[in-house]
């Protein structure tokens, strides 16, 4: 199933702010990761999804804003807004992994652990899809290469790309030329062991 853009619904779940008490901070700070990831790289802030913490949080706040509703908390207009975000919150996580932190959820970190964290993820999502990609392919003996070109076409897809990557070369290298096989040794070569076999020695 295609998630709808992680971006757009929380932009909505933001303008539901007051309603989100102490989840409101944690909200703020996946749209801003959401926003740099994007920055890097179009369409990668749904890779948020594969966060177990980010997809915890949504959980959270879907059933918070789900209390306020069944509780006939919300006004008319806020219960129709609140309903289109539990809509679409719903969609996420049913295309979000299914792993929750062994603690409190949080995406409060100091900025440098966030993009440590957030390369690491990307990183684990990499391997995750060459693994995948090399089964489909049926690749099971594959040169440095060939191995180079399906891991560049899932990097640049990613915030990986941050200009440091080293795209593959147009054409293959040059195959190295085969090694001489060895004809084996010569009759010359049997020394001692030879003598005595000839056809054409004493007697025959």
């Amino acid at each position: 199933m295609e998630p709808p853009k992680i971006i757009d619904t929380l932009r909505m779940v933001t303008a539901l702010e007051n309603l989100l008490g102490s989840l409101g901070p944690q909200i703020n700070a996946m749209m801003s990761r959401a926003l740099s990831l994007e920055k890097k790289r179009a369409d990668s802030a749904n890779l948020l999804l594969e966060d177990a913490d980010a997809a915890a949080i949504i959980e959270l706040t879907k059933e918070k804003l789900a209390g306020q509703v069944v509780a006939g908390l919300l006004t008319g207009t806020q219960e129709d807004a609140v309903k289109n975000c539990i809509s679409k919150m719903n969609v996420l996580l049913q295309c979000a992994t299914k792993k929750r932190p062994e603690g409190p959820p949080s995406l409060l970190g100091s900025s440098s652990d966030k993009e440590y964290k957030d390369r690491e993820k990307l990183k684990s999502f990499l391997a995750e899809s060459l693994a995948r990609q090399l089964v489909i392919k049926g690749l099971s003996d594959i040169d440095d290469w060939e191995l180079h070109k399906v891991v560049y076409s899932i990097a640049e897809k990613t915030a990986l790309d941050d200009g440091s990557l080293c795209p593959p070369s147009t054409h293959p290298p040059p195959k190295p030329a085969p090694m001489p096989m060895d004809p084996g040794p010569t009759p010359s070569q049997y020394g001692y062991y030879n003598q005595g076999y000839s056809s054409s020695g004493p007697g025959m």
